[in-house]
């Protein structure tokens, strides 16, 4: 699966900055500021500074802040919340779809560059977590659609629950023994994937049991 990571660049020089990019092996960088401009000098990160740099150095510039920035709300600011609801919009979806086909034939890393240092603050958090499922889905060997048998329940489920885990990047896990229902515990939206299939399927084969939990070990 493409690697793809995000990357701010406050409190950064601009050499740091390259060699995180280097360190990571990144080859694309995907400019998601709204307005790409630095706020302070010596305003290094200014869109057509920071694009002919990263080009000394092999690494492709692409800017996808009008699908992909966090636009300002009614009252000027750049919010968390206002993106959520710019999440909504057709707009947004172009942009993922760019986004991916920009990911899928990558080889080297693709970052998502914005200005916070903590993702956890920054809209480029929330966009990763969607190509990163989005990736993942893609990812996935083909499920049947209406398994046969218990072993063909638990197969697809085991799939489904990997990719839920996956999806939440802790998946080496379970190269590491854990058994899968243990980390479904610890994960809702691995729980929640499989719960419904779960359910549907036993319906199907008219399994009854007091303990689904057991289905998966």
């Amino acid at each position: 699966m493409p690697i793809v990571i995000g990357i701010g660049y406050a409190g950064r020089t601009t050499q740091e900055f390259l060699q995180e990019l280097q360190a990571a092996n990144v080859g694309v960088v995907v400019d998601v500021r709204a307005w790409p401009q630095s706020r302070t000098a010596p305003y290094d990160f200014n869109r057509k500074r920071i694009e002919a740099a990263l080009c000394e150095h092999g690494i492709h510039y692409l800017w996808l802040g009008e699908t992909l920035g966090n636009p300002k709300d009614e009252k000027g600011q750049r919010t968390l919340d206002g993106f959520d609801r710019w999440m909504q919009t057709s707009a947004y979806e172009q942009g993922i779809d760019e986004l991916l086909h920009t990911i899928q034939p990558a080889s080297a890393t693709v970052a998502l560059l914005c200005v916070e240092r903590d993702e956890n603050e920054c809209h480029r958090g929330m966009i990763l977590r969607v190509v990163r499922r989005r990736l993942a889905v893609e990812a996935l060997p083909p499920l049947p659609a209406i398994p046969s048998k218990l072993d063909d329940l638990r197969e697809v489920i085991s799939i489904l629950v990997r990719a839920a885990i996956l999806f939440r990047g802790v998946f080496h896990q379970t190269a590491n023994g854990r058994p899968i229902s243990e980390i479904m515990a610890e994960d809702g939206d691995a729980l929640a994937m499989a719960t419904i299939f779960l359910d549907k399927w036993m319906k199907h084969l008219e399994i009854t049991t007091d303990d689904p939990e057991t289905l998966f070990q």
